[in-house]
Order: structure tokens, then C-alpha cells, then sequence
């Protein structure tokens, strides 16, 4: 379904470049604070509705309740979002249309709202690859791969890594398809080896899979 008005909730005193862009594109568009959307009436029918991520919780079990009130009002999509806090499949699970990162490129951020606007979803292919997957995977497959308690603790994201890096895949690649750096992957590799003890890759996997980790020899 096509929106005829995009609504931007940000801070309105300071200049927003998503509203800014979505004027060069023709799009009608109007800024609020959230205390003046909480104070509105009606909104205009096939209204999208853009949330800035500025102190806003996601990426976890629930949405904080600004944002949970603005989707009983029309669709949303989130802007100005950082790639490690968000919980891609989550968001496209609660109907959120779409997710702007922080650090997009211009001509991905016009396209985004053009497509948006046209009624599209805006995630990217591996988020929505992602989803699917997750989507479709029998329980029974996750808990053969996550059979050690030690992974209970582990984030969605960490357990996405895993995954990968039980299939072979080397940091570069983990970066491509979850759409981050390799800095940020291997950051999560240091932070599930040391959540996991394990002391490598191979062992990791091992654990994965629910074999037993190789020991430490005994001199005694």
C-alpha cells in the first residue's frame, strides 16, 4: 500500500536531513517532537511514520513504549539506527517497514524513502535472508547446533555468527551477509569465545555441535 505523508518524530530543534531529502524527492513530509505526535488527534490515512533512534531501546525482547504507541498509529519504519543494536529480524517480525543505519550511503537513504513511500519494505538481502532462514529453520535444527547450555547466554546475533562460523565461513564473508564490519565481527568472535570458553574456532564448532571439548593434557 502506497503512503500519500511521511511523518518524521525527531528532535525539532535540530535540523533533519531525512526531511530534507524527502523534500527533494516531492515528498510531503512534516516534523514532530514526540510530545507534539502524543498530542495529535488524527492522523492523515496511509501516513508512514519515521522514528528517530535517539533514545530508543531496541534490539531486544520488546520495543520501549513511544514506539510501541506510534505503530497503533500507522506504519514505521526506524532512522538514524545503529547497525550492533538492532534486531533486524525482530523488527521485521513487529512490521516494522523498513531500518535507516547511521551510516547508509545518500543514494541508499533516497531509496529507501522512495521505496518505502511506494508501500516496500527496506531491509537488505541478508537481513531478509536472515529472517527467512530463521523463519523456516525447524526448532529441532537450532537445538542440535546450540545443544550446550553454554550458548543459552549468547545474543541473537551471536548465535547468527556461530552459525556462520560453523559453516565454514571466514570473517569477511560473516561481515557481508549480516551486513557489518569485520571489526564489529570480530568483536563478537572474542566476546562468544570467552562466553562459551572456548579457546578457538575448531573448538567452538565442537562445542556447536555438542561434542565434548578437547581437555587440557594432565602432567599429573
Amino acid at each position: 500500500m502506497p503512503y500519500n505523508q511521511l511523518l518524521i518524530l525527531s528532535d525539532v530543534s535540530i535540523s533533519c536531513n531525512l526531511v530534507l531529502l524527502a523534500k527533494s524527492l516531492g515528498i510531503p513530509v512534516k516534523q514532530l517532537s514526540a510530545t507534539e505526535f502524543q498530542a495529535q488527534q488524527d492522523l492523515p490515512q496511509n501516513t508512514l511514520i519515521g522514528i528517530q533512534l535517539k533514545n530508543i531501546s531496541v534490539g531486544k525482547n520488546s520495543f520501549n513504549t513511544l514506539l510501541q504507541s506510534v505503530r497503533k498509529c500507522g506504519s514505521v519504519f526506524l532512522f538514524n539506527a545503529e547497525r550492533d543494536v538492532i534486531n533486524s529480524a525482530l523488527a521485521i517480525k513487529t512490521g516494522i517497514r523498513g531500518v535507516i543505519y547511521r551510516d547508509e550511503q545518500l543514494d541508499k537513504v533516497l531509496s529507501a524513502l522512495s521505496n518505502m513511500m511506494k508501500g516496500q519494505l527496506y531491509y537488505s538481502r541478508a537481513e531478509l535472508s536472515a529472517f527467512v532462514d530463521q523463519t523456516l529453520m525447524p526448532e529441532e535444527s537450532s537445538d542440535v547446533l546450540f545443544s550446550s547450555e553454554k550458548f543459552l547466554i549468547l545474543t541473537k546475533q551471536e548465535k547468527r555468527i556461530t552459525k556462520l562460523i560453523a559453516e565454514g565461513a571466514r570473517n569477511k564473508e560473516i561481515a557481508d551477509q549480516l551486513n557489518i564490519s569485520t571489526h564489529t565481527v570480530k568483536a563478537h568472535v572474542s566476546t562468544i569465545l570467552r562466553k562459551t570458553q572456548a579457546r578457538n574456532r575448531v573448538e567452538l564448532i565442537k562445542i556447536a555441535q555438542g561434542e565434548p571439548a578437547a581437555r587440557s593434557p594432565s602432567y599429573i
